[in-house]
């Protein structure tokens, strides 16, 4: 738990709380760092996207026609 835990409800904090240590600057990355972390994100992406649009797609459909027959079949049986 860190220095959080040791605030008040007001925001002030409590004596002895050591609040003055930050944690280290992350190093910056180079512009082939980011362009390839970019592309392997993007590549990530495009493999979830590629399983995930399909699926909730078919599962859709299968409700939809499911809820329609049944809607359907109420109102021909009502006349």
């Amino acid at each position: 738990m860190g220095p959080a835990c040791l605030q008040a409800k007001d925001g002030i904090s409590v004596k002895g709380a050591n609040s003055s240590t930050n944690p280290p600057p992350a190093p910056s990355k180079t512009p082939e760092e980011m362009r390839k972390l970019f592309i392997q994100r993007a590549k990530k992406i495009d493999k979830i996207s590629r399983i995930g649009f399909p699926m909730a797609f078919l599962i859709f459909n299968m409700f939809y026609w499911i809820i329609y027959k049944i809607v359907r079949r109420e109102d021909v049986h009502s006349q």
